[in-house]
């Protein structure tokens, strides 16, 4: 008997018991409820002889087995016999009259539904918190949320975020600083230059305006040289590119040669390497293509010629510039330009 011990005090504290003196029936795919004809699946299940069933019960809660009748184990050879705790049938019950097993509340196991009949009082049911339930049905399957991280900031040395400066400003294309200045604008991309000339950047109207490249620049390669224009008043109290001007003495240049640009395309920290005077009809600062390297190379020979000082910064045929030009009419008035230039590091 000690065979069934574990298994029969197991069904007994889930509250559902099943015997049977049929071994027959050991292979059938349903087990018969209460004689009748139809099979309700039960999984996991075992079939125990009767007086095998309650002796194992007896064994696992006193440690010995009596007689039949001292135990109480319900038996009927041939039939099953499926006991519920607090029913009728079970042989913790003070009285076992036949009659009462129509009051019996039976449990649908293929679909997990509890029934009762309609002149039992539900408050008698002890077992309907307790009784589990088995079902063969899958389980609906959840699936996760999908939880979409918050897009990280494009911040380059600037420190900018340069997708919120697009939210404000379709324009807006790149965020130019030069440490040690004034200068820490917003950069547009456009060919609508008379309006930017009189605009500042989030749309009012100023004689400053905003800083702008023309819509030949690429930036999005990048092209070799990307080119900024910016006003340069003597009013504005050193806005826009008027700090531009100390670049004219070399002492400025050795402790200013560094400037961030971050761009929606890229982010880069550039060194100056020339800064020139000239009128604007001269020469073609913002030049944007090159045919070959050799025309690059050409280009940047003629900035170091027309340079104020030497620098003694290298350009190669294959580095990126950016080229920042405003007026200066101290230079000559009224075409006068200063060009300030700086290669990628």
């Amino acid at each position: 008997m000690e065979e069934y011990a574990e298994l029969a005090k197991q069904v007994q504290e889930n509250g559902l018991a099943i015997t049977s003196t049929d071994a027959s029936i050991a292979d059938a795919p349903g087990i018969p409820l209460n004689g009748s004809t139809e099979k309700t699946t039960v999984m996991p299940y075992e079939i125990l002889p009767a007086e095998e069933y309650w002796s194992a019960i007896e064994i696992a809660e006193n440690g010995t087995e009596s007689s039949q009748e001292e135990s109480g184990a319900a038996s009927s050879a041939g039939s099953i016999i499926v006991i519920l705790p607090g029913s009728a049938d079970h042989p913790d019950s003070q009285d076992n009259p036949a009659s009462d097993k129509a009051q019996q509340p039976s449990h649908d196991y293929g679909t997990g539904q509890q029934t009762r009949p309609q002149n039992m009082d539900k408050s008698s049911e002890p077992y309907e918190s307790s009784l589990p339930l088995v079902s063969t049905a899958q389980p609906t399957i959840q699936p996760e949320p999908t939880v979409t991280p918050a897009p990280t900031p494009r911040v380059g040395k600037t420190g900018v975020d340069l997708d919120a400066c697009k939210a404000q400003n379709d324009d807006f294309v790149a965020w130019l600083k030069i440490p040690g200045t004034k200068i820490n604008y917003p950069v547009v991309w456009t060919d609508n230059v008379d309006y930017y000339l009189t605009h500042t950047f989030s749309g009012k109207e100023s004689k400053v305006g905003t800083l702008f490249s023309l819509g030949k620049t690429d930036y999005k390669s990048p092209g070799r040289n990307i080119a900024i224009y910016g006003h340069h008043i003597t009013t504005s109290g050193g806005n826009m590119f008027q700090p531009l001007m100390s670049y004219k003495k070399r002492s400025f240049w050795e402790n200013h040669k560094t400037i961030y640009l971050d761009t929606l395309y890229h982010l880069g920290e550039y060194t100056v390497f020339a800064v020139i005077n000239m009128r604007n009809d001269e020469w073609d600062p913002a030049a944007a293509a090159f045919t070959n390297s050799l025309g690059f190379m050409l280009f940047i020979q003629r900035a170091k010629s027309e340079a104020l000082y030497d620098t003694g910064i290298e350009v190669n045929a294959d580095d990126h510039i950016i080229t920042l030009i405003t007026c200066d009419r101290d230079y000559h008035n009224p075409d006068g330009r200063l060009i300030v230039m700086a290669v990628e590091q």
